[in-house]
C-alpha cells in the first residue's frame, strides 16, 4: 500500500513539477517511508512509500529500468513472483537477485508489453512510462483491491490511487457528477464501477488496463474471471485437497511481510479459516513472520459479539498473541461529524471509525499488514440458498430434496419457487429486460431524492460485457460471479483502502486470491450447498483445522442494534442539525423536509429500511467536508 500518481501532457510540452508536488502532499498520508517525484519533458511520475514486504525495503520509486527506457510507480504487491522471477531472469528482463515487486511488473511489461498484466497475480495499480514509445500503460488487479483514478482535462492526463491526489493537480474543480449521486441515493453502484463523484474523474475499473499514447484513452478488459487453467478433479476428495491447496498458498503468499501480520478474526468461518490456516503452516515450519490474533468484541451487545468463536480460534491457535477490543461504543455513524478523515467520496458503511480505531491499535503494535475474511461469503456463496435460480444446476435426483431447503431458506411456496427459478430468469434475459430494469429504477425511489431527470445522461462503462456475465458458467457459479463482480463490494474495497492507508496499514484479502476465485468458478455446486449447508467445500476441507464450534458455525453477527443506537439516540440531534441546514438540499439532490418525515417516521415507530436513510447522510457528510467553493451555498454554510 503506497501512494502514487503521475501526470503526462499529451502536447509534448514540459509537465509542471510544481503539480507534481501537489500531488505528491496529497498522497503523503499513504506513505511514511518518504517519496519522490520524477519527471522529463511532458511526463512526472510521484511516489510515496510504503514498504510493506521485505523486497520493498528501502526501494524508492519510481524506478527504470537499467537502460532508462521505462520507468514505474506501482501500489502493488505480486503474489507469483516465485513464478514470474525464473522465466522474467530466463528471458534477461530481471538482473537482481532479489527483486522488488514493481521491477517484477517492469519486467513483465518488458516481456510481454500490455499483456503483461494478465500475467500477474496480486493486489496491483500501477503507471508505466514507456519513452521510446512515447506510451503510458496502466493497469488494475483483477479483482479491484488497489485504485487507480484519472482525468484527461485541457489535453493532460492526471492519474493517481486516490481522487484527492488527481484532484490536487487539476486547473479547476470539476463539477459533481448528479446521475451517478442520484443513483447512489437509489442504491445503485453500477456507475461506480468506472466513474467517481466528479464528471471529470474516472475509475480505471477492475482487470482493466488503459493505454495512454495520443489517442483518447479507453479502457480494455485483459481478464475474465474463470480464464484460469479449468480444474481436473475427478472426485469430491481431489476437489478438497485442491482447495486446501489453493487457500493455503493464498494465505501464504499474504503473510508476507517485513513487519509482524495481524488476522482479524470475527469468529466467523472466513475469517476462522485464514487464523488456522496460518496456524497450520507455522507448525510445519513455514517461514512466516510474527502473527497477532485480533478481534472486536461486544460485551454489552449480544447480537454483535462473536468473542465465544474467537476464543475458541484464540485457544485453538495457542501459539499466536489474541488481542480483543471492547467496541460497544462505536454505533453507526460515530464520529463521522468531526473526524478529519480524508473522505474522498461519499461512505457507504456506518462503522467507518470503528474500522479505522481497529486499525490504528494494530498500526500503533508495530504491524503494517492485517489478514481479513472479506470475499470469503462472496466466493463460497454463502447466500446461495437464497437464490431459487441456482436450483437449476442442481441435478434430477437431487432436486426434490435440495428444492425444500430453498422453500425453507426462502419461505415461499411451491409455485413462487419454481416462477423464480426457471420463469423468471427467463423473462429478465430475453422477454423484457427493460420492464425488470425500470422495475429496479423506481423500487427503491425516495419520496426525498429530487431531480430525477437524468435518463439520458450517457455512461461511461465497461468495453466489455463479459466483465459482468461471461460465458459458459453453471448457474452457482453465475451467481458467485455475481457476487464478486457486485458493484457495491467493488467499491468498499476503495472506501477500506483509504481508511487503512490512513491508520498506516496494508489490507490483504486471502479469499479473494485470484486462482483461488478461478477455481471456485469450476466447482460443482453440491460443494457450494448441500441439505441445507452453505460454503460446504471449505467446511469439509478444513475438517480439523479449525474448532467444530465454528467450523459448523451458521449464523453471523448482527449490527442492527447499533445501527439503531446512533441513528435514534446517540447521533439524533447531529442528524437534526444536519437537516435544518443540508447542503444536500442546496444543491438539488434531496428535500430536507421530506427526509425529516422519514426520519421522525423511523425515530417513531422504526419502519423504514434505515439503509435508505444512511445514504442521504453519507452524501451530506461528505458533502460538507470535500467540496470547494462554487456558485452554490447551502443555508448550513457550507459551499458546494
Amino acid at each position: 500500500m503506497s501512494g502514487m500518481g503521475g501526470i503526462l501532457r499529451l502536447d509534448g510540452a514540459s509537465v509542471d513539477p510544481e503539480l507534481l508536488h501537489k500531488m505528491a502532499l496529497a498522497l503523503q498520508y499513504r506513505g511514511q517511508d518518504g517519496n519522490k517525484v520524477w519527471h522529463e519533458g511532458p511526463i512526472g511520475l510521484v511516489h510515496c512509500h510504503f514498504w510493506t514486504t521485505p523486497e520493498e525495503v528501502g526501494e524508492e520509486q519510481p524506478v527504470h529500468s537499467p537502460d532508462g527506457r521505462l520507468w514505474i510507480t506501482a501500489d502493488a504487491r505480486v503474489d507469483n513472483r516465485d513464478e514470474l522471477i525464473p522465466l522474467l531472469e530466463a528471458a534477461g528482463y530481471l538482473y537482481k537477485e532479489v527483486p522488488s515487486d514493481a521491477e517484477v511488473i517492469l519486467a513483465a511489461y518488458q516481456r510481454w508489453g500490455e499483456g503483461c498484466a494478465q500475467h500477474l497475480v496480486g493486489d496491483f495499480a500501477f503507471a508505466i512510462w514507456d519513452a521510446s514509445a512515447r506510451r503510458l500503460f496502466l493497469a488494475r488487479d483483477v479483482i479491484g483491491i488497489r485504485q487507480l483514478y484519472y482525468a484527461v482535462i485541457d489535453g493532460v492526463l492526471y492519474f493517481a490511487n486516490t481522487i484527492g491526489a488527481v484532484l490536487a493537480a487539476l486547473p479547476r474543480q470539476p463539477a459533481l457528477n448528479r446521475p451517478l449521486i442520484y443513483e447512489f441515493l437509489r442504491g445503485s453502484y453500477r456507475r461506480w464501477i468506472c466513474q467517481t463523484v466528479y464528471e471529470e474523474v474516472l475509475r480505471l475499473p477492475p482487470a482493466h488496463h488503459l493505454v495512454v499514447d495520443g489517442k483518447v484513452p479507453k479502457p480494455m478488459l485483459y481478464y475474465v474471471l474463470g480464464s484460469g487453467p479449468v480444474p481436473h478433479c475427478t472426485s469430491d476428495e481431489e476437489w478438497l485437497q485442491a482447495f486446501r491447496h489453493l487457500f493455503q498458498e493464498a494465505v501464504r503468499y499474504r503473510l508476507r511481510s517485513q513487519t509482524p501480520v495481524q488476522i482479524m478474526v470475527s469468529g466467523g468461518l472466513d475469517s476462522s479459516a485464514i487464523a488456522c490456516t496460518a496456524y497450520e503452516l507455522a507448525k510445519e515450519g513455514a517461514s512466516l513472520p510474527g502473527i497477532q490474533l485480533f478481534s472486536a468484541i461486544y460485551p454489552q451487545t449480544p447480537t454483535a459479539d462473536e468473542s465465544e468463536f474467537f476464543d475458541a480460534i484464540a485457544a485453538h491457535c495457542a501459539g499466536f498473541t489474541a488481542t480483543r477490543m471492547v467496541s460497544d461504543q462505536f454505533w453507526a455513524l460515530y464520529g463521522f461529524w468531526t473526524s478529519d478523515f480524508p473522505l474522498d467520496e461519499p461512505d457507504i458503511y456506518p462503522f467507518r471509525d470503528h474500522v479505522l480505531a481497529m486499525l490504528r491499535v494494530i498500526s500503533v503494535a508495530g504491524c503494517r499488514v492485517v489478514l481479513l475474511g472479506t470475499g470469503g461469503d462472496q466466493a463460497l456463496c454463502q447466500n446461495l440458498y437464497y437464490e431459487p435460480a441456482t436450483l437449476r444446476g442442481v441435478g434430477w435426483r437431487d432436486w426434490l430434496a435440495e428444492a425444500r431447503y430453498f422453500l425453507e431458506w426462502n419461505h415461499i411456496g411451491w409455485i413462487l419457487l419454481l416462477f423464480q427459478a426457471y420463469i423468471r430468469p427467463v423473462l429478465q434475459r430475453s422477454i423484457a429486460p427493460w420492464a425488470w430494469t425500470m422495475r429496479a429504477r423506481w423500487r427503491n425511489l425516495q419520496p426525498w431524492i429530487r431531480c430525477l431527470n437524468y435518463a439520458g445522461t450517457p455512461v461511461n462503462f465497461l468495453p466489455d460485457i463479459a466483465f459482468f456475465n461471461p460465458p459458459g458458467l453453471t448457474p452457482s457459479a453465475v451467481l458467485m460471479h455475481r457476487n464478486i463482480r457486485e458493484p457495491r463490494d467493488i467499491i468498499s474495497y476503495s472506501a477500506l483502502d483509504v481508511t487503512a492507508a490512513y491508520a498506516g496499514v496494508e489490507l490483504r484479502y486471502p479469499f479473494l486470491d485470484r486462482r483461488l476465485v478461478d477455481f471456485l468458478l469450476y466447482i460443482p455446486h453440491h460443494l457450494r450447498a448441500w441439505r441445507g449447508m452453505d460454503r460446504v467445500i471449505a467446511r469439509e476441507s478444513l475438517k480439523g483445522m479449525l474448532p467444530e464450534i465454528v467450523r459448523l458455525r451458521y449464523g453471523k453477527a448482527q449490527f442492527a442494534s447499533l445501527v439503531h443506537r446512533g441513528l435514534q439516540v446517540e447521533e439524533r440531534r447531529n442528524i437534526e442539525t444536519l437537516l435544518d441546514k443540508s447542503c444536500a438540499e442546496a444543491l438539488g439532490f434531496i428535500d430536507a423536509e421530506c427526509l425529516r418525515d422519514a426520519f421522525e417516521t423511523y425515530w417513531c415507530n422504526g419502519n423504514v429500511e434505515y439503509g435508505e436513510l444512511l445514504r442521504p447522510l453519507y452524501l451530506e457528510a461528505w458533502l460538507r467536508n470535500r467540496v470547494q467553493p462554487s456558485s452554490v451555498k447551502c443555508k448550513g454554510g457550507c459551499d458546494g
